[in-house]
C-alpha cells in the first residue's frame, strides 16, 4: 500500500486510515502478536514443568483447553476496539462529510460541540440530553442540517498510518490509552516469565551438565543451553524496548509517531518469523539453505587464504609474497 500511495498519500489518508484494510491488518497483527505471547508463555510453562517434574506427565487434555483459551483470549482482545458498542472508548476522532463548519473533530469537542448547535438551533433545544457520545453527536448535526454526516471514524488501529494498535498510549490524545496500557503490562509481565521461566531451566541444565559423564548429552545440553540464551536476548530486544517506550509515554515522555515506523516495519515482524526457528529445528528447505551459504562463506574465506598476496618492494615492483 505503500508503494501504492506513494506521491499521492496525503489525498488518501483519510479513507486509507478509517477503511477496513487498515483496520483488518491491525487487526490481524493483534491476534498474531498475541498469540504468540501466550503460547511462548505456555510453552515455557510447559518445559519448566518437565524439567522440574521430568517423571510427570502432561496429557493432551489439559493442554488442548489451555491453547484454546490464549487463541480466544488474543482474539478477543483485537476485536474489542472493532465493535460498535465499544466505539465512544476506542474512537478517537470522526471526518464529517458536507460540512463548511468541521471537517474532522476529537472526541474532547463533541460536547462543547453540541452545545454550540443546540444555542443556534430554534426548537427541539431540549429533547435531546447534551452527552459526549459520538451518536449524540452525529444526532445533533442531522438536526442541524441532515446532510451532515459522520462519513468516517478513526478508531483503535487508525491513529498512524501503519494500521498498528496504539503501542504508545498518551493520556492527553488518546482515548484508549488505558486499554494500551493493559496490553503493554500484559506483554510485559510475558515476557518477565519467560526470562524466568528459561533461567530455571538455564541453571538446571547447568547443574545437570556438570553431572554428566555422557559427551553427547553434555553437548546437548551446553546446545540448548545456547538456545535459551538466544531466544531470550531476541524477546528481549523486541518487546521491551516496546513496552519501555509505551511507559514512559504514559509518564508524560513523548515518543515520537516515527517509532512506529521501525516497530511495525522491522522489529515486531523480525522477531515473529525468527521465534520459529529458534524454537523448533528448522524445516529442511531452511537446512539447506543455510548448509549452502556456510559453504559459499567457506569456500570464499579458503579461497582468499590460498590466493597469493602481491607486495611492493622499494623499486615500485610488485612480487608475491
Amino acid at each position: 500500500m505503500s508503494i501504492t500511495m506513494r506521491g499521492e498519500y496525503c489525498k488518501e489518508d483519510i479513507e486509507w486510515r478509517s477503511g477496513k484494510t487498515c483496520s483488518a491488518i491491525g487487526t490481524l497483527l493483534m491476534i498474531g502478536t498475541e498469540s504468540s505471547v501466550f503460547t511462548l508463555t505456555i510453552i515455557t510453562g510447559f518445559r519448566v514443568y518437565t524439567v522440574l517434574r521430568p517423571f510427570n506427565e502432561v496429557s493432551l487434555r489439559t493442554i488442548r483447553p489451555i491453547i484454546v483459551l490464549s487463541w480466544t483470549l488474543a482474539i478477543a482482545i483485537a476485536l474489542i476496539p472493532l465493535l460498535p458498542v465499544t466505539e465512544d472508548y476506542f474512537v478517537d476522532n470522526v471526518w464529517l462529510s458536507q460540512n463548511p463548519f468541521f471537517s474532522i473533530i476529537n472526541k474532547n469537542e463533541i460536547r462543547g460541540i453540541n452545545q454550540w448547535i443546540s444555542t443556534i438551533q430554534t426548537e427541539n433545544n431540549d429533547t435531546l440530553k447534551l452527552s459526549d457520545s459520538w451518536s449524540a453527536l452525529e444526532t445533533m448535526l442531522k438536526r442541524l442540517n441532515p446532510k451532515f454526516n459522520i462519513d468516517r471514524k478513526f478508531g483503535y488501529y487508525s491513529t498512524h498510518t501503519v494500521c498498528l494498535p496504539t503501542l504508545f498510549p498518551n493520556p492527553i490524545k488518546d482515548m484508549a490509552w488505558g486499554y494500551s496500557l493493559i496490553f503493554l503490562i500484559i506483554n510485559f509481565l510475558a515476557f518477565f516469565v519467560i526470562s524466568v521461566g528459561y533461567f530455571v531451566i538455564y541453571k538446571n541444565s547447568t547443574r545437570e551438565n556438570k553431572a554428566l559423564t555422557n559427551q553427547q548429552l553434555k553437548k546437548r545440553a551446553k546446545s540448548m543451553q545456547k538456545k535459551v540464551t538466544v531466544i531470550i536476548i531476541t524477546d528481549l530486544l523486541c518487546w521491551m524496548p516496546i513496552c519501555i517506550m509505551g511507559f514512559l509515554q504514559v509518564a508524560g515522555i513523548d515518543i515520537p509517531n516515527d517509532a512506529y515506523l521501525p516497530v511495525g516495519l522491522m522489529i515486531i515482524p523480525i522477531n515473529s518469523m525468527i521465534n520459529p526457528v529458534l524454537y523448533y529445528a528448522p524445516p529442511t528447505p531452511i537446512k539447506y539453505i543455510l548448509a549452502w551459504f556456510r559453504k559459499r562463506v567457506h569456500a570464499k574465506h579458503e579461497h582468499a587464504a590460498e590466493s597469493p598476496q602481491k607486495k611492493i618492494d622499494k623499486n615500485g615492483k610488485q612480487y608475491e609474497n
